[in-house]
C-alpha cells in the first residue's frame, strides 16, 4: 500500500500542476496501465480534487487551498 501511496501523490501533484486531469495525464506521466491510472483518478474525484467533467473528457482540478501534505501555505511557519 505504500507504493500507492507515492503514485496516489504522483497523481495528485501531476493534476495540479497542470490544473486540469484525465485518466490519460495520469496514465502518461506515471506510466500506468488505464486500469491502474483509473484507480487513482476515482480517488481523486471521491476526495473532491477532481471536480466536475467538461468537453472532451478534460476535467478542471480546481481546489482552492488543495496542497499536499509537504507543501506550506500562506500563513505557515517556516
Amino acid at each position: 500500500m505504500a507504493g500507492e501511496l507515492t503514485r496516489y501523490e504522483a497523481a495528485v501533484r501531476i493534476v495540479l500542476e497542470h490544473q486540469q486531469a484525465s485518466v490519460a495525464l495520469v496514465q502518461r506521466h506515471l506510466r500506468l496501465g488505464y486500469a491502474d491510472a483509473c484507480r487513482l483518478f476515482e480517488r481523486m474525484q471521491a476526495e473532491g480534487i477532481v471536480v466536475s467533467v467538461v468537453a472532451a473528457g478534460r476535467v478542471w482540478a480546481l481546489i482552492k487551498g488543495y496542497r499536499l501534505a509537504d507543501e506550506k501555505g500562506p500563513g505557515d511557519a517556516a
